[in-house]
């Protein structure tokens, strides 16, 4: 919703530090800031590259905290090494989110490239569990981004 408001920027931190820094850069920003923010621990972001790389794959992850303005050149930058094979991971359902943010941004480099994409995202109505279950339950914790990736390659 915050995305489609004209001039506004959206982030969403990934851990503590990263809040408490962007926290600082909307102090420091004209206009409408938005700052979502998820309750409790979650995992580290790293564990499924790590799980790829003990399978000889290797991946990039991008921490995209900056939902709007994104980062366009660094997804396009990783799109090229990966052969135009994207994961996204997105604990947020799929209409509006991050998902739908990159490739809008992707689209609008008007760079041509092909691109292969596994968009996991929560598609049911989350019940209740701990973080970790509820992330397995949704589809999008490492185990399911690890599949999704060896599935864009062909290995699973």
């Amino acid at each position: 919703m915050m995305r489609a408001v004209h001039g506004s920027a959206v982030l969403y931190p990934s851990d503590a530090t990263s809040a408490a820094a962007l926290v600082q850069v909307m102090a420091g920003r004209p206009g409408i800031s938005y700052l979502r923010t998820t309750r409790g621990g979650y995992p580290v972001l790293y564990q499924a590259t790590e799980a790829l790389a003990a399978d000889g794959i290797a991946a990039r992850v991008i921490d995209l905290y900056s939902v709007k303005p994104v980062d366009a050149a660094t997804l396009r930058a990783a799109i090229e090494v990966t052969g135009g094979r994207l994961v996204i991971a997105e604990d947020h359902c799929p209409e509006g989110g991050i998902g739908s943010a990159m490739l809008e941004a992707l689209v609008g480099t008007g760079q041509e490239q092909p691109l292969r994409v596994a968009h996991l995202a929560v598609r049911d109505m989350p019940g209740s569990g701990t973080g970790a279950q509820l992330l397995a339950a949704a589809g999008v914790d490492a185990g399911h981004i690890e599949s999704a990736a060896g599935g864009l390659l062909g290995n699973r």
